[in-house]
């Protein structure tokens, strides 16, 4: 058996991102899975106008020990996002 990590955090910030989250989930799931025990994917909505939060919210309902949804403000920069996803793992903080 290969190596696992105990725990990993990954967040993906998204800004109107409603034609890629789906599938981007799809492909960062299986691996995610592979690498880790305990996982968990932390979605950053950046306030998109679009269907993001929809999608997110359908991904979270499949996986709801696992998704969490951070809304946040628009903003033109990444930092706050970032910021905001340091706050919510709930592992050791490994992004």
């Amino acid at each position: 058996m290969a190596y696992q990590l105990q725990e990993l955090s990954v967040f993906l910030p998204c800004y109107n991102e409603e034609k890629n989250l789906e599938n981007t989930f799809n492909q960062i799931l299986p691996v995610i899975r592979d690498i880790a025990q305990k996982w968990e994917i932390i979605i950053v909505n950046d306030g998109s106008t679009d269907k993001t939060g929809e999608i997110a919210a359908k991904i979270a309902k499949k996986y709801p020990d696992n998704i969490k949804i951070v809304p946040t403000i628009p903003t033109a920069a990444m930092a706050p996002p970032l910021k905001a996803a340091s706050i919510m793992p709930n592992t050791n903080g490994l992004f």
